[in-house]
């Protein structure tokens, strides 16, 4: 499982400590193109990196991914997007779908202290969705905020977790409805 917390950060460990006695191992996703790693391989402190937590450990792998996300800003700045995602393979399915056990409610507390920034907000306060498959007609479901159907946004998730384009189908869903206005991804 991954959980992504897009931001701006300098960080050179390979773990990352969270609480007392939790270890939390962690990839590094330099901005593109790659000029920022060094011919070794290793990381070079950049000002724009994607840090992406490993929860469990996962193989980087050109399998999409299922899971649910936030885009975050205020006052339409350029939003930030946290996620949590699995790969396709290691989804159960259940009743002919695949989706993620966790929820939204269930996940933010743990955004929440990776990013005490996100502390006085409530899990709905900021656009959300998540991404699930469906067997029937093997379509890959995208279910947001209305205030997310729009290009940038969904790219951002679709090329992200390496989702099928020719299979998805976008859905809005009154269930996720937010108080915040956000701006395009970084």
């Amino acid at each position: 499982m991954t959980l992504h917390l897009g931001r701006r950060i300098a960080v050179s460990d390979d773990q990352f400590q969270m609480g007392v006695g939790s270890r939390i191992g962690f990839t590094l996703e330099a901005p593109q193109p790659r000029e920022n790693w060094s011919e070794n391989g290793k990381f070079k402190r950049v000002s724009n990196v994607y840090l992406r937590m490993e929860i469990e450990p996962t193989i980087p792998s050109n399998e999409p991914r299922l899971g649910l996300f936030w885009f975050i800003a205020e006052h339409r700045r350029p939003s930030r997007s946290a996620s949590l995602s699995r790969a396709f393979s290691q989804v159960t399915e259940v009743a002919g779908f695949k989706t993620l056990d966790e929820g939204h409610v269930d996940v933010w507390p743990t955004v929440q202290r990776l990013d005490q920034t996100l502390l006085d907000y409530d899990y709905d306060h900021f656009p959300r969705g998540r991404v699930n498959w469906r067997k029937s007609d093997d379509r890959w479901l995208l279910v947001l905020d209305p205030k997310l159907n729009r290009a940038p946004f969904i790219a951002h998730i679709v090329f992200g977790w390496k989702i099928p384009r020719s299979r998805l189908l976008t859905l809005t869903d009154i269930h996720y409805r937010s108080f915040a206005r956000v701006g395009p991804p970084q």
